[in-house]
């Protein structure tokens, strides 16, 4: 069941979502070597582009995860930015023909196919591999790839299916829709919820002057919006 078209890769897609509060980068510029590396990293992917759909996402991940992250894939799983430089230069590299979201997932697809057992994650293509990257349970996503090949599901079947395994979370009925300010003040409440003081002070003596700076200036605006929200509502009677 492969397919010989090539994969259509939307350049315009945005980067990933990644709630939480993410660290600011190391502030030092790339190193003569890190530059070099981007700069090849960035032509050798750009000719991986070229290859057809499913080698696209197999070389991808083969490439990326040597280059970086010297093969590790929890690693690359768990990068976060100013980790790895190089990397971080590299996906923000105005010359690289596809968006950050959509390498992450093609890199998630190439695992994808290595992880399927025999043959399997070879014949599926790139939208069926895509439309069971949001089974997190492997021996359920074996068996779903198994008889999207067994059955002849399409990609769009096969996410139909998978959305009836695992619905999205629905929100309670009868709630009134929030105002998109409360929705911002829900969202800074719901990542400052996971955080605790003594961690936070301890890996805020770690940073650099300026990682500091950046710190402090957030803590400060949460401060001010908490404030103006609490001064506008105790006006309100």
């Amino acid at each position: 069941m492969s397919d010989t078209s090539t994969v259509t890769l939307d350049l315009a897609r945005t980067n990933d979502d990644d709630p939480g509060i993410v660290l600011p980068a190391a502030d030092r510029p790339l190193s003569s070597a890190e530059q070099d590396q981007v700069a090849q990293a960035v032509r050798t992917v750009n000719a991986i582009l070229l290859r057809k759909n499913l080698e696209i996402a197999i070389e991808l991940h083969r490439y990326v995860l040597a280059e970086f992250f010297a093969g590790d894939w929890a690693a690359w799983a768990e990068n976060r930015p100013g980790v790895s430089l190089a990397y971080d230069a590299f996906v923000g590299n105005a010359a690289l023909r596809v968006g950050k979201e959509m390498l992450r997932e093609l890199i998630r697809v190439g695992e994808q196919v290595r992880q399927l057992p025999g043959a399997v994650g070879t014949e599926l293509t790139v939208a069926q591999h895509r439309a069971l990257l949001p089974v997190s349970d492997a021996s359920e996503r074996a068996q779903l790839a198994e008889r999207a090949l067994r059955d002849g599901l399409a990609a769009d079947k096969l996410a139909e299916l998978v959305r009836e395994l695992h619905p999205p979370k629905q929100r309670g009925k009868g709630r009134p829709a929030q105002l998109r300010g409360f929705k911002r003040l829900a969202e800074v409440h719901k990542a400052g919820k996971g955080l605790d003081a003594h961690v936070v002070a301890t890996e805020f003596g770690k940073y650099t002057p300026h990682q500091r700076e950046q710190v402090i200036a957030r803590a400060q605006a949460m401060k001010a919006l908490a404030e103006a929200v609490l001064a506008v509502v105790a006006g309100v009677g």
